[in-house]
């Protein structure tokens, strides 16, 4: 920029020195610096890579034929605050969209593989079916009639497929009992100030068995 409007910026020159000087020779001049500070004051800024995510992300859902009736006619990102009945924890829940008319929560995932067996992995390893049974407890205290739970899973490159997936009874099952055992040891580490991690004693650890050495007899 400098060179391509005559202004010659001496070698040791820092840049808020180079800054000033830009500015003295155009006051109007925009410095990225200063924009990134400004905007991140009210904000949020996305990459490219970001923008073309998101925008390939709806362009998705929006040609969907089932995927764009989901997200319409209900309610984006409502965050639902409550007292828990078992605990007295404070708990806050934000479902990304809530259909009256069906009790129905959506939660749109991006993921790399959306393919059923994939997307099972992603449910466990990332606790899916725990937050959606918080989500669901969630809006029976706020007195949302709120019976089902639906992922729309979408991969994050092009051509940005999508997988419907329902959540099963005994999922919700098993992710509202793994969220009150989790919500009860905060309550309990809370209380007694003791917050548990690990074994206290001193385990005996080795090299996982696909990491040992083959046996050559085998």
């Amino acid at each position: 920029y400098c060179k391509g409007i005559g202004l010659k910026i001496p070698a040791k020159a820092r840049k808020e020195d180079v800054t000033a000087l830009i500015k003295a020779h155009d006051s109007d001049v925009i410095i990225w610096d200063e924009f990134l500070r400004e905007m991140a004051e009210t904000k949020t800024i996305l990459s490219e890579d970001d923008m073309a995510l998101a925008e390939g992300v709806i362009a998705s859902v929006v040609a969907h034929p089932k995927a764009a009736k989901c997200f319409s006619g209900g309610v984006a990102e409502r965050s639902i605050f409550y007292i828990d009945n078992h605990t007295g924890e404070w708990c806050r829940a934000r479902p990304d969209y809530y259909r009256e008319d069906l009790g129905m929560v959506f939660d749109l995932k991006t993921c790399r593989d959306a393919r059923f067996t994939a997307f099972q992995k992603d449910i466990f390893n990332y606790g899916y079916h725990i937050s959606a049974a918080m989500y669901l407890e969630a809006c029976r205290h706020a007195g949302m009639k709120a019976t089902g739970f639906a992922w729309l899973a979408i991969e994050k490159e092009p051509p940005y497929a999508i997988g419907l997936y329902m959540a099963s009874p005994e999922l919700l099952m098993q992710g509202h009992d793994l969220y009150r055992q989790y919500l009860d040891n905060y309550h309990g580490c809370r209380e007694t100030g003791v917050w548990t991690a690990y074994a206290t004693d001193f385990l005996t650890i080795d090299l996982p068995e696909w990491a040992k050495p083959a046996d050559l007899d085998d």
